[in-house]
């Protein structure tokens, strides 16, 4: 067989590229990232129902809002929160702190009063012992005699912030097995008194009253 071939035309090399190139591609790819990155983030943004500032939960609950306490992030290896409190006494974190603290004692007009905070959450690891443990830090610092007490008895946490053993508690002397002088210890370095739960309760309600306590 034979071929009839010849030599329409030479190919040539092109002198620039046939397509706009990587720049336009990776810019108009970012403007989509950048726009659809929006749209979620409004999305989101009315999907959340929390409360975000605390002007936002004095309108929506209708109590009035002491401060907001920051999420500490940048701590040490092995350093609590009160410790952090007490290092570095003008940090964000430690100025919410005290200003909750004077919200308190500025609650009953000019007379300072023996406050007795209650410390709770609807759901757990929210922040309650730090909390706690920052606010009697702070007010013993401040040269108030303060008192701390674990009244969680399913899962006490006072004692393990602390980083102590406690060899008599709450339960201990609720059942009359201890003085008040014997379950009540002082922390040396944070300034305040201490009262931790040792034993746990698997129900608190029947526990508390029971004719025995």
């Amino acid at each position: 067989m034979k071929l009839d071939a010849r030599l329409v035309s030479e190919a040539a090399p092109l002198d620039k590229p046939s397509t706009p190139g990587s720049t336009l591609f990776a810019a108009g790819g970012f403007t989509g990232s950048l726009m659809l990155g929006t749209l979620l983030a409004l999305r989101l943004d009315r999907l959340d129902r929390g409360l975000r500032s605390g002007r936002q939960s004095e309108n929506e609950l209708q109590l009035p809002s002491f401060g907001l306490v920051p999420k500490l992030d940048r701590l040490q290896r092995g350093q609590k929160p009160h410790q952090y409190l007490l290092e570095i006494p003008l940090s964000v974190y430690a100025e919410a702190i005290c200003a909750i603290l004077t919200s308190l004692q500025l609650s009953d007009g000019d007379r300072l009063p023996k406050v007795v905070i209650l410390v709770t959450s609807a759901l757990p690891q929210e922040g309650k012992t730090t909390l706690a443990v920052s606010l009697a830090t702070l007010a013993a610092r401040s040269s108030q005699r303060t008192l701390l007490l674990d009244l969680d008895l399913r899962h006490p946490s006072i004692a393990r912030e602390l980083g102590i053993t406690a060899q008599a508690g709450f339960v201990e002397y609720m059942a009359g097995e201890h003085d008040l002088a014997e379950v009540v210890q002082h922390h040396q370095d944070m300034g305040f008194d201490y009262l931790p739960v040792r034993r746990q309760t698997p129900n608190p309600t029947d526990f508390l009253a029971s004719q025995k306590t």
